[in-house]
């Protein structure tokens, strides 16, 4: 008895591999790609969350950064109020203040140069000689402080007016009581000098510090580099990061350094109050260095359980293999012929069923086949002998039936020729209906005898030019009536593969069919032509004849069935059978569609042959 398989097990046994030991890989493939995933999901995890506190402990840095360089900053604007008091008290006092200055800059961290202007921004004293009576009038910061603001700092300059190198400028206005402007304090800063002033806590290893001016210009960098005016304002296009800083809320990511090379994790803190940017980056290398090792760990280990894994699967896969292809091999020696051949009966205990049960099915297989074998020979005679009865009755159709025939109309054409002044008119009907009779049946006979040839004809396939095979009819038919003017159009370049005698025979049979129909128009139009129906090429022949009621279309197709039953119009009833079975042979279909007074449509497909 046997049970029908679930759709599911259908299924999985089309999806799973033919083999055990493949089934038994996929199974531990499975289990160690589940593993993966797992492992996977959880390496992602604990990536994100240490790239989380990577980029945590960058901004902390960061901030240390900003907080430190505005304290700075803050201080020289401090110290800049009370150097510019001790200025103006020594104004009187010639040289007094450039020595003053001078003094403060050898004790100052960071600081190039200090220069005292007067409010219209001429340099009035200096750290520097070469700076006095020189001009910063013109400079941004100056107007600002001038503009009414306490105190300004310059983005980076990319040469300061007195050292000729990248310098920023903390300005600061000196006021009276009445808030009058009575000179500005500028500081000239280095950025080469803030590495004192930045480094307060011990860099990690890979880690650096950066300062950007408002614009993205890149003020300071350690590890300490030498810095081309390019590469500074360069590093605006080259840092998102820094980009989104500047619009005024801390930021962090994934950068490019565009002097390493290297991927950094870098955090970005803008400095509120100056309008700068403080930063601070490591290399991914070093920031996840710790969880690329756990992952090559978990990678090497998996590895080798894999390793393991499957060649434990190729060992019990082959245990269990080799019986099946023996089984295998005793069922191929059985399935080409050696129905003596039995299976050998070893291996698993579920393999010996196996085996036994093949056996006894081919031991009925064997007794079976010899039954059969007697029977196929008893049909073979059978048919054999049906097919000599089949010729011989074509022989009788095609010699004894005619012998008569054509007595019975020579006979009627003698007596008409010799006895004819003898014979009333009623006489010389008779005869000639007579001679019609048997003229017809020896067309039945020959259209009979054309069916049977259809059927029996070796199909003989080459690549046809149907367009040229209908014009050639239509010209056989022109001929045959040159009194009549029938418009015929046909589809040129009409291909199709067939049998060059078969498918015209049927062509011509449509044809002939189409150029009788419409005997009676005062118009006739016969097309012939291809097109798509479902998908399929389906060919044509349409025509605007007589037509016929689509009631009687499904007997159109059965021998000795006519369209119409007009005597006036010749015809078997045989033509359109044959095309049907012409084109059933072809591995098609015969179609047709008409209505009385309007017309009909012929159509038939070509598929394979048979």
């Amino acid at each position: 008895m046997t049970s029908a398989r679930a759709p599911w097990m259908a299924t999985a046994t089309r999806v799973l591999p033919a083999r055990i030991s493949s089934r038994l890989s996929l199974l531990i493939g499975l289990t160690i790609l589940s593993m993966l995933l797992l492992l996977g999901w959880m390496y992602h995890q604990r990536y994100a969350s240490q790239r989380s506190q990577a980029l945590q402990s960058e901004v902390e840095v960061a901030q240390g950064v900003a907080t430190t360089f505005a304290a700075y900053i803050r201080d020289i604007h401090r110290q800049s109020i009370t150097l510019g008091s001790a200025v103006l008290a020594l104004s009187h006092h010639e040289g007094a203040a450039d020595r003053l200055l001078a003094s403060t800059v050898s004790h100052y961290e960071g600081i190039s140069n200090i220069s005292w202007t007067s409010p219209s921004g001429h340099v009035l004293a200096s750290s520097e000689p070469n700076a006095i009576r020189g001009y910063f009038g013109d400079r941004p910061y100056f107007h600002e402080v001038a503009g009414g603001r306490d105190w300004a700092i310059s983005a980076l300059l990319p040469q300061g007016r007195i050292t000729g190198r990248p310098v920023f400028v903390v300005a600061t206005g000196i006021r009276d009581k009445r808030g009058q402007l009575l000179g500005l304090m500028i500081f000239g800063i280095e950025p080469t000098r803030l590495g004192d002033v930045l480094l307060t806590q011990r860099r990690a290893e890979g880690r650096s510090y950066s300062l950007f001016d408002g614009n993205g210009v890149l003020v300071y960098r350690n590890p300490e580099v030498d810095l081309t005016w390019e590469l500074r304002t360069g590093w605006h296009d080259a840092d998102p990061v820094m980009v989104r800083a500047l619009q005024g809320q801390p930021a962090t990511g994934e950068i490019v350094s565009i002097i390493t090379n290297e991927h950094h994790l870098a955090a970005r803190v803008p400095i509120s109050e100056l309008g700068w940017i403080a930063g601070a980056s490591r290399p991914v290398e070093t920031a996840l260095a710790p969880i690329r090792h756990a992952l090559t760990m978990d990678i090497m280990l998996t590895s080798l359980f894999t390793a393991i894994s499957l060649g434990l699967a190729a060992f019990i896969g082959r245990s269990i293999a080799v019986p099946l292809r023996r089984l295998q091999e005793d069922v191929q020696a059985f399935a080409k012929g050696d129905l003596s051949h039995r299976a050998d009966v070893s291996g698993p205990e579920e393999v010996i069923r196996v085996a036994d049960g093949f056996n006894r099915m081919a031991g009925e297989i064997h007794t079976f086949q010899e039954t059969l074998d007697a029977r196929v020979r008893q049909r073979t005679s059978e048919l054999e002998t049906s097919n000599r009865e089949l010729e011989s009755f074509s022989h009788t159709v095609a010699h004894d039936l005619r012998s008569p025939l054509r007595a019975m109309d020579g006979f009627s054409r003698y007596l008409l020729r010799h006895y004819a002044e003898r014979l009333d008119d009623r006489g010389k009907d008779y005869l000639n209906r007579i001679q019609a009779a048997a003229q017809r049946m020896g067309r039945l006979i020959d259209d009979l005898l054309g069916m049977v040839r259809i059927s029996r004809t070796t199909i003989r396939m080459q690549m046809l030019d149907l367009s040229a095979i209908a014009a050639d009819i239509v010209a056989e038919l022109r001929r045959s009536d040159p009194q009549r003017q029938v418009s015929v159009e046909i589809e040129p370049g009409m291909k199709a593969p067939g049998d060059k005698e078969l498918l015209r025979l049927a062509l011509s049979h449509l044809l002939e069919n189409a150029f009788k129909f419409t005997k009676n128009r005062g118009d006739p139009r016969i097309r012939v032509g291809v097109t798509r129906i479902k998908e399929q090429t389906a060919y044509f022949v349409q025509d605007n004849g007589m037509g016929f009621d689509m009631a009687y279309a499904d007997k159109l197709f059965l021998p000795f069935h006519r369209l119409q039953q007009d005597d006036t119009i010749p015809g078997t009833g045989i033509g359109l059978a044959m095309v049907q079975r012409i084109i059933a042979r072809h591995g098609g279909r015969v179609w047709t569609e008409g209505e009385v007074g309007k017309g009909a449509t012929f159509w038939f497909t070509l598929g394979e042959t048979t």
